[in-house]
């Protein structure tokens, strides 16, 4: 598979990232996860926003080069379909704070790392999915709004425990907030369907305030 590092195109074997880079050290990074239908990016300004935002918030500058600050992140997204002939896939998009010292830092992240992975979109699911209130608890954000960091344990301990339930793949857990009320899925907004419209979680619960989320909550305004 092909993925994009810092500015190349390069199979998934030599990509490498330096050991002193504070994403992984201290978890410094966000992500951003879309798809491509007919080979574009879904949403993907607001994606993009978003990451600009909580990359402010964790003193990340961003250099000129990099995908979100210019016109090529719908190019080099074509590039990695074809390269991985794929006519469409699901990306994941991420910026960490790259190489500093091991130490905290003392000044903002100049160095950040830039990277694009796809990966082939999963099979449709034609029977419903079963959802599992878990015992894991939506634990309160680094800072608000929840950003989409790379510190992914809290989702991973949910995952954890709902892989231990008997499950179907594409099952979903629910997370409640420490004072039980919903709050999202695993890796997803949650919506109820009533007779007189939707409803979803507010961000006072602690979800991620998700671009897909919002979208559907301003569809259905309309």
């Amino acid at each position: 598979m092909y993925l994009y590092l810092n500015g190349d195109l390069v199979p998934e074997e030599e990509a490498r990232i330096p050991a002193t880079d504070h994403g992984f050290l201290f978890g410094a990074g966000l992500f951003e996860t879309f798809r491509t239908f007919n080979g574009n990016p879904i949403l993907l300004d607001r994606h993009i926003a978003r990451l600009l935002s909580g990359c402010s918030d964790l003193r990340i500058e961003i250099p000129h080069t990099f995908l979100i600050q210019n016109d090529r992140f719908r190019e080099i997204t074509r590039q990695l379909l074809d390269a991985n002939g794929w006519r469409d896939a699901v990306f994941r998009y991420t910026v960490s704070a790259g190489e500093s010292s091991p130490g905290l830092p003392s000044a903002p992240y100049t160095r950040p790392t830039e990277l694009l992975v796809p990966r082939a979109l999963p099979r449709d699911r034609q029977d419903p999915i079963s959802l599992h209130l878990l015992k894991t608890r939506r634990n309160s954000p680094e800072f608000h709004p929840r950003p989409k960091s790379t510190s992914y344990l809290n989702s991973l301990f949910a995952h954890f425990e709902l892989r231990e339930r008997p499950t179907e793949p594409g099952d979903e857990g629910i997370l409640l907030t420490p004072q039980g009320n919903v709050s999202e899925g695993i890796t997803s907004n949650l919506f109820i369907l009533r007779e007189n419209g939707i409803e979803t979680p507010s961000t006072r619960h602690d979800p991620l305030p998700g671009v897909t989320r919002q979208a559907i909550i301003e569809l259905a305004d309309r």
